[in-house]
């Protein structure tokens, strides 16, 4: 075996790695919305009324509907496919890796701390018995994630080097 197939087999490898850790994320989605009975998942949603650090983040993990986390684990995987294409063409994979960690952990906290800080504090649209749940905040940060991902390549290749 040279030294180019070993390469080339550790990436392999690495590639294999990433596109499991990609789908625990989809897996751990689904395995909540099926195998979690209905009376402890409301325990887990964000109630406006009643504010917790824990809910904050565990409230994107819950769905009220199939076609909710259908929908939901849709725009995850172009968005995340996408973003994950662009940032290996760059050449960026472990930035792809820092960001997606840090968008996966901290975009349901600053998404629900901003609708609670507006809709219920500020503005009073919403009352303390709403609730909020579901994975689309994170799948918006992951969307940002796509964007500066493009950013940067389109940038890469027309920089004037």
């Amino acid at each position: 075996m040279t030294a180019s197939d070993t390469q080339l087999l550790s990436q392999n490898q690495r590639d294999h790695g990433d596109v499991v850790a990609l789908f625990g994320v989809a897996i751990v989605l689904i395995s909540v919305h099926l195998w979690l009975p209905s009376r402890l998942a409301s325990e887990f949603v964000f109630t406006y009324g009643n504010p917790s650090l824990v809910t904050a983040w565990t409230a994107a993990t819950i769905h009220d509907s199939t076609g909710h986390l259908v929908s939901n684990l849709a725009w995850y995987g172009v968005v995340i496919g996408l973003a994950y294409a662009l940032y290996t063409i760059w050449s960026r994979h472990r930035l792809f890796w820092l960001l997606y960690g840090s968008l996966l952990v901290i975009s349901p906290l600053i998404t629900v701390a901003v609708d609670y800080w507006f809709l219920y504090q500020q503005w009073e649209l919403v009352g303390p018995n709403s609730i909020a749940f579901g994975f689309s905040s994170v799948v918006s940060a992951f969307g940002g994630l796509l964007v500066v991902g493009l950013a940067g390549v389109v940038a890469e290749w027309y920089s004037w080097r």
